[in-house]
């Protein structure tokens, strides 16, 4: 669910003692917590969009301005294909997982990952294709699975120090490979 802002306002605002100046495009809700998206006017990086939790945002002040750089459209697709609040826009790829048969029907009953597809193979393992911007979409959920989950692709993300880290915390000093 998201709301619609007015396309004509500005919002200067603080958030967590930092000071944005937001073109502000929908209130948004990820996994039950609301976040304003919009673009930060005043970013000297990239002026990408963002998105900023609600209930850390105070300050505000409405300005009108009739300068919007994005169209609805744009928007409604940037959102479309978000999968958490971390998301960035055009970024999208695909992590391909092996799920263990130990667990595999509980990936198959819901989805816990962003845009998860699944296939059962003969062995009883799943394998699970999932679609992200950022690691940071499903780093949590590969965690709190491991050492039942393997990753297959891409190899960057299988080497990934904090994934390596977090298995040889709980296991030892081992390798990724399940």
């Amino acid at each position: 669910m998201n709301l619609v802002l007015p396309s004509s306002i500005l919002l200067p605002f603080s958030c967590l003692r930092f000071l944005s100046l937001v073109e502000p495009y929908r209130l948004v809700n990820f996994d039950g917590i609301w976040y304003l998206y919009g673009r930060d006017k005043e970013e000297r990086i990239d002026n990408d969009h963002k998105t900023w939790m609600l209930k850390d945002i105070d300050k505000v002040e409405i300005y009108y301005d009739n300068t919007h750089s994005t169209s609805d459209a744009e928007i409604d697709k940037d959102l479309e294909e978000a999968h958490s609040a971390n998301f960035v826009v055009d970024t999208a790829f695909d992590v391909k997982l092996r799920v263990s048969a130990n667990i595999a029907d509980i990936f198959r009953q819901r989805n816990h990952l962003p845009k998860q597809n699944s296939t059962l193979q003969e062995d009883g393992t799943l394998i699970v294709i999932s679609t992200i911007s950022t690691y940071a979409d499903i780093d949590p959920e590969i965690k709190s699975w491991l050492p039942y989950i393997e990753i297959l692709e891409p190899l960057s993300y299988r080497e990934k120090e904090s994934v390596q880290n977090s298995v040889s915390a709980t296991f030892g000093n081992i390798k990724l490979h399940l």
